[in-house]
């Protein structure tokens, strides 16, 4: 699958599912062909189909979307609610040791309550790191890691070089100003 902006958390990867290319909407979801191919992309097992991951996930990236969007929504905090109550960790002791176990009330929806997990603890720790790229036809998503907490484009060879471009052009359009003439 040639997904722009991959490598970014869990939560993350699953909202960068959904981006546009040539001028359209791409859903890598929107199929079980795009479904496997995202999973094993992520390196994700599950005992269910593809066909039957597919609406789970697009369900959880939808609420996951919103709560970002609008984080104080109270329809957008209890979609992803809704889908943290799907689940919970258990811990117990293993053969290994101590161990957390995901626990879902069905097996479809363990990956994306993993990522609503994940993205509950990135918005703990980090949610000033959490950024749309700032390019507004872009739907991207990236945890900001610069040092200096400036990045601002899911991708500086894409988004950021289109925004200097039209930035650029912007500033050539207009018109000069002539100076006032000597008499």
């Amino acid at each position: 699958m040639d997904r722009p902006l991959i490598g970014e958390p869990l939560p993350l990867d699953l909202l960068n599912t959904l981006w546009v290319h040539g001028g359209r909407t791409v859903d890598a979801l929107a199929d079980p062909a795009g479904v496997g191919a995202w999973l094993d992309e992520r390196d994700l097992r599950s005992p269910c189909s593809a066909e039957q991951l597919g609406p789970a996930l697009r369900e959880g990236r939808e609420a996951m979307r919103q709560a970002l969007l609008s984080p104080d929504r109270p329809a957008a905090q209890d979609a992803l609610n809704a889908l943290l109550a799907r689940g919970h960790l258990r811990d117990r002791v293993g053969p290994d040791g101590p161990e957390s176990v995901v626990q879902v009330d069905d097996e479809r929806w363990r990956i994306a309550w993993l990522a609503a997990h994940d993205l509950v603890a990135l918005l703990r720790h980090r949610p000033e790191r959490i950024r749309r790229c700032h390019n507004e036809d872009c739907p991207l998503w990236f945890l900001d890691t610069s040092r200096n907490a400036t990045r601002r484009w899911c991708s500086m060879d894409h988004c950021g070089n289109r925004s200097k471009v039209r930035r650029h052009r912007a500033r050539r359009a207009k018109p000069e100003v002539e100076p006032p003439s000597q008499r």
